[in-house]
């Protein structure tokens, strides 16, 4: 199996969308895969590197995989069973590989780096991941080039973003090729889709999607931070609406034509979904299986938090502030801050002291540098902030310290 076509199986079933025969297809992979010893070969040093921190943060949150720390026996239903199995499928894949690196890293103590450094804000960064695996960094695309692949063409627009233009004689094919992007920590990018709906992927996130759209639904696959603001589309004989539809770990969202910000990054503890133009549906499942359903209208927030929906009131505009180059903050506490920093500036974040009651509320620019940013959090005298370069096993890592 190729690494593109475990990635995809790993993706769909995590979501209730996955096939009986894409569950089999996986669950054959899982037990059979053991045997190989070459099966971190398809795989370079970032894609190991990729996994370990995927699979690490995956095993110290999913609920689901309590019974590998504890030992208790839990039952699962076919759909829970097959979401266990996708994840510890990637366990196995990578967590030798994490064990022996991180024993590597501990052999020896940090060496900090004392030299002062300059951390500069995050910009137009993407990775295009193509069925073929073929990958292109958007950023060596000079604007107006073009790159054609069989049955689309793909051009870089004055605005630093991409569009699709799809040839007619594959339009509407169910079995279109997929394309991923995705961003770095420190970076975000624009794509208009096929359908000619806009996209904005903010830092550490990926999106899934077939180069042509079929009559029956529009389905795209989210990891992390996107604003969207969809196109309507008609059906081919123009009798209906296409349904546009997007799948996260957590919840579906389905849309006809609205504008809408998701935040689902796999080290949240939940999924939050602010609606600012339109009407949208949002599907989750919860720990019993059950189906629960909310229909969400403009100005709205809602957090899945694994049971149920939960309002948020915050203002609606606060959801979309990053595609504005804004950090805003009502009252978070210091540690989700730092979440949304460390994302954008590309630095690891560590704390000194208890954190409890210490949070914010005000705005920020992206477009500082990180002293800038850190210096306006320290002037209220809670806390301080320390940025070092910190010698390790597998190279230099930028950390920010947080002092109470």
């Amino acid at each position: 199996m190729t690494k593109e076509r475990l990635s995809y199986l790993i993706d769909i079933c995590k979501t209730p969308r996955a096939t009986s025969s894409e569950r089999e297809e996986l669950d054959q992979w899982y037990k059979h895969f053991g045997r190989k010893r070459d099966f971190l070969d398809g795989f370079n040093e970032l894609e190991q590197t990729n996994i370990r921190s995927r699979i690490w943060r995956e095993l110290i949150s999913r609920p689901e995989l309590a019974s590998l720390n504890n030992g208790q026996k839990r039952k699962h239903t076919e759909w829970r069973w097959t979401l266990k199995v996708a994840v510890i499928a990637i366990a196995v894949l990578s967590l030798g590989l994490f064990l022996y690196l991180q024993q590597s890293i501990d052999l020896g103590s940090d060496e900090m780096v004392k030299n002062e450094i300059v951390v500069s804000p995050g910009g137009n960064k993407a990775i295009l991941t193509l069925e073929n695996g073929t990958k292109i960094d958007l950023k060596t695309i000079a604007v107006g080039e073009a790159i054609q692949e069989e049955g689309f063409k793909v051009v870089k627009n004055e605005d630093g973003a991409i569009s699709y233009t799809v040839l007619d004689h594959v339009l509407g094919q169910e079995d279109a090729p997929f394309n991923t992007m995705s961003t770095p920590r420190g970076g975000q990018f624009k794509v208009t889709l096929p359908d000619g709906s806009l996209v904005w992927l903010n830092s550490a996130s990926s999106i899934r999607y077939q180069t042509s759209f079929d009559d029956n639904e529009r389905v795209v696959y989210l990891t992390g931070e996107a604003y969207f603001e969809i196109k309507p589309q008609l059906s081919a004989n123009g009798k209906k609406k296409v349904p546009f539809i997007v799948s996260t770990a957590n919840q579906e969202i389905e849309v006809l034509g609205t504008h809408f910000n998701v935040t689902a990054y796999e080290d949240d503890a939940s999924t939050q979904t602010t609606l600012l133009e339109g009407k949208v549906r949002l599907t989750a499942i919860a720990d019993d299986l059950s189906k629960v359903e909310r229909i969400l209208n403009v100005g709205e927030t809602v957090r899945w938090d694994r049971n149920e929906f939960i309002d948020e009131q915050i203002p609606a505009d606060k959801a979309v502030a990053w595609t504005k180059g804004k950090f805003v903050f009502t009252g978070e506490n210091i540690t989700e801050i730092m979440k949304r920093i460390g994302r954008w500036y590309d630095v690891n974040v560590v704390y000194n002291g208890n954190m409890k009651g210490v949070n914010f509320t005000g705005s920020l620019s992206q477009y500082d540098n990180i002293d800038k940013v850190l210096e306006k959090l320290a002037l209220t005298g809670i806390v301080r902030f320390e940025v070092n370069e910190v010698k390790k096993a597998n190279g230099l890592e930028r950390r920010v310290t947080v002092m109470r």
